[in-house]
């Protein structure tokens, strides 16, 4: 992997991404708004350095391929498309290589196909890879046999092991090359299958990255000006979301999304009440175009038949596209402390979330899925399964992934629910 600290750096802020165009950094600053559980780094300077670094590096998704997606995203919205979106709860770098970004690509669009055997209409397939290396966290410590360390907040933040527990501002690098270095693997992959006719298109050229916004430090440093377009994208990813727990809406993760121009998505839980909803949508969609917002709705099993009315009729005549995640409302703990998902929960709340939308005459729009094609057992079938996970089979950085027997069982439910 290159290190892109031996690149030969401009020495102006004004660059050019991988398709040629020109870019600048915007003015947006998320040290000047409240950051929502940030990693604290030890020496301020240095990130700075680190950013300034950053921002004169090209581009990883160019102005060209916005566009491209901006389209895209706007056909799904405009002909009742669907999105799958899909990938590791929390990427690591030493999984970042060609022969696992194989293996995922080739599990995504085995999920692709099967949804699309079932809709005439377009289905928009992203990937949570090549810039998932960070996630919030509950609290910023933890403690492990008596010593209390900092939490583990990803690999472009710091180690998961407990002598790598201090944020690194250098990691940001490796996050940038790693990202780089996927998105090769993705189209390499991509393009080899392609060739062989196992798929029946160039995924390669429809596949799209996405990752949540939360690292604000990376994602505003790789933020780059369109002259021709007179806006400014985030290039870390083709679509970003905010999170649950960093949306606040005077908060650095929101005023961020409004300052790009990606298609953007804001995951929505349980307690969102009406009035915080509607100024979200205002907030991120005041001229309401069409693709422009994603709301990624992770409510539950428990909660979904009580929330999503409410949310339906707050939103009325609303332009977003409505997403459900039925893994992160459904979490919990075995009684050994592992966190785990049921298929049953999952599936539940998926068919209430068609059914429910489809009572209101509004279009689902898409699935939010964590799944690995690793031989994992992370997620269980019942409840009544739970003391059957064990150490050696749950890999996770994080949260629980469905493995691809799994997800090709919640797709397969998916596509039933799409063709009624």
């Amino acid at each position: 992997m290159s290190n892109p600290m031996n690149h030969n750096l401009p020495t102006s802020t004004s660059v050019r991404d991988y398709a040629g165009n020109e870019s600048t950094s915007s003015s947006y600053s998320w040290r000047d708004y409240s950051v929502s559980q940030a990693p604290t780094y030890v020496n301020d300077m240095h990130l700075s350095e680190v950013e300034n670094t950053l921002r004169q590096l090209p581009a990883i998704i160019s102005n060209h391929e916005i566009t491209f997606f901006r389209n895209q995203m706007m056909r799904v919205h405009t002909d009742n498309g669907f999105i799958l979106q899909i990938g590791d709860c929390a990427e690591t770098f030493r999984h970042s290589n060609l022969n696992h970004t194989a293996q995922r690509i080739l599990l995504f669009s085995e999920l692709h196909r099967i949804l699309q055997r079932n809709t005439p209409n377009m289905v928009l397939t992203m990937g949570r890879m090549a810039g998932q290396f960070a996630k919030p966290r509950s609290y910023m410590t933890e403690t492990i046999d008596g010593v209390t360390l900092p939490s583990y907040f990803g690999d472009v933040v710091n180690g998961n092991t407990p002598d790598m527990r201090t944020p690194d501002p250098d990691r940001l690098f490796i996050g940038y090359s790693t990202a780089v270095e996927t998105i090769r693997h993705i189209r390499l992959s991509s393009y080899a299958w392609s060739s062989f006719e196992t798929f029946p298109f160039h995924f390669g050229q429809h596949f799209f990255t996405s990752h949540e916004a939360y690292l604000l430090p990376y994602e505003q440093s790789l933020m780059r000006f369109n002259e021709q377009t007179a806006d400014t994208h985030a290039s870390s990813a083709h679509f970003v979301w905010i999170g649950e727990r960093t949306r606040d809406l005077n908060g650095a993760h929101i005023k961020f999304a409004e300052a790009i121009s990606n298609p953007i998505g804001i995951k929505i839980g349980e307690n969102t009440n009406a009035k915080t909803l509607q100024s979200l949508v205002k907030q991120l969609n005041p001229h309401k175009k069409m693709g422009r917002l994603s709301l990624i709705f992770r409510l539950g099993a428990k909660n979904i038949d009580r929330c999503l009315p409410m949310y339906i009729k707050a939103l009325k005549g609303k332009s977003v596209i409505w997403i459900c995640d039925p893994m992160h409302g459904n979490t919990k703990r075995t009684a050994s402390g592992l966190k785990t998902r049921t298929m049953d929960d999952m599936m539940y709340e998926i068919r209430r979330f068609f059914e429910i939308l489809k009572e209101h005459g509004i279009h689902p729009g898409g699935i939010h899925l964590e799944a690995t094609p690793h031989n994992v057992y992370e997620c269980v079938d019942t409840g009544a399964n739970e003391d059957a996970l064990q150490a050696e089979a749950y890999l996770s950085a994080c949260d629980p992934r469905l493995n691809a027997d799994q997800a090709v069982a919640i797709i397969t439910y998916t596509g039933l629910l799409m063709g009624r």
